[in-house]
Formats: C-alpha cells, structure tokens, sequence
C-alpha cells in the first residue's frame, strides 16, 4: 500500500529501511537535510538523516526550517519527488541548477554522493504516492 511522500507512514518506513541499510560501520558521520520548496501542504519541509561512522542514527522530517546540521541539499518538492522515483538524476538536477548545496564544508559534502545515492536507492523502494 503506497503511503504519502513526506508523511508519518512513510516516514515510519524509510526509518526502518535506512536501519537496515546503514548498519555497518564506515566513515562517515554526517548530519544532512534536503530542504523541500513549494510543497502542496506547506511552504517548505525538510528530512534529515544522521550517521554516526556509517552507522544509521536518526531520520527525521519536520516543517520550516531544519535543526543544526552539516549542509543542506536544497530544492522544490516536484525536483526531489522525481528524484526519488527515478525520473530525474541527483547530479543532473545539482547541474542545471534546480538542487543546491548549502551550509558547511561544500567539498566535504561532495566526498558523501555515494551516501547520498544509497540513500536515494532506499528511498526509491518505499512505496509511494507523491
């Protein structure tokens, strides 16, 4: 059953696929949010994962602005939606200048594109209706 992009249910269930995901240790720790622009609901909204050594810590989303964090991946709610279901590539979008990077360290944020795409591909198996 497809349950609401940016909702509790869904949000429920990346939690538990990102657990599953991001078990084992690495290097990387990290606090990034994607910051949504012009949602349907609301103004913006923002999701935010945590790792601490590889290892999954936290998900979380909220509306306005996101609490502290490393660096923020910025774009439209429709950008990211096609994003996450494989209608549009990360990179691409980064490329044209429809998502950007803000806040932080901007190399040490380009080191994390294989984190990000892993959890990207997470993303993409969640059933969901957007």
């Amino acid at each position: 059953m497809a349950v609401k992009y940016l909702g509790d249910d869904w949000l429920s269930e990346v939690q538990t696929k990102l657990k599953e995901e991001f078990s084992s240790r690495g290097k990387v720790s990290t606090r990034f949010a994607y910051i949504f622009k012009d949602c349907p609901d609301s103004d913006q909204k923002w999701t935010m994962i945590q790792l601490q050594k590889g290892v999954y810590v936290d998900f979380t989303s909220g509306n306005g602005e996101p609490p502290e964090h490393d660096f923020a991946l910025n774009a439209t709610y429709d950008t990211f939606s096609k994003i996450t279901k494989g209608d549009m590539d990360g990179g691409v979008a980064f490329a044209k200048g429809q998502m950007k990077l803000t806040g932080g360290n901007q190399l040490a944020a380009m080191k994390l594109v294989g984190t990000m795409n892993r959890l990207t591909e997470v993303l993409s198996t969640v059933d969901t209706e957007y």
